[in-house]
């Protein structure tokens, strides 16, 4: 279980997405897949620890691990400790 940045990727480009000094700002959506990786080990507190600084509650990951895709939102954040939580959301229609 090893999160791997360069599988990592933004794909919002919007300069109102993600966190901003005032404290609001638009969802932020990020990729990312995993060729070891099953969708469990991935959605597993801190799996993205490495780019908590990326992150602010709310923003959308999908997910690709080796049994299939998702998708999680940011639900908890602490950037000073380098903690990220991410939760299984649906997207139906």
């Amino acid at each position: 279980m090893t999160f791997d940045l360069q599988s990592w990727s933004r794909s919002t480009t919007a300069s109102n997405a993600g966190p901003s000094s005032q404290g609001f700002g638009g969802m932020a959506v990020f990729t990312y897949q995993s060729a070891t990786d099953n969708l469990a080990a991935i959605g597993t507190a801190n799996y993205f620890a490495e780019v908590v600084y990326e992150l602010s509650l709310n923003d959308l990951v999908y997910l690709r691990g080796t049994d299939g895709v998702k998708s999680h939102e940011v639900t908890a954040i602490d950037k000073a400790a380098g903690t990220v939580t991410t939760t299984l959301v649906s997207l139906g229609v």
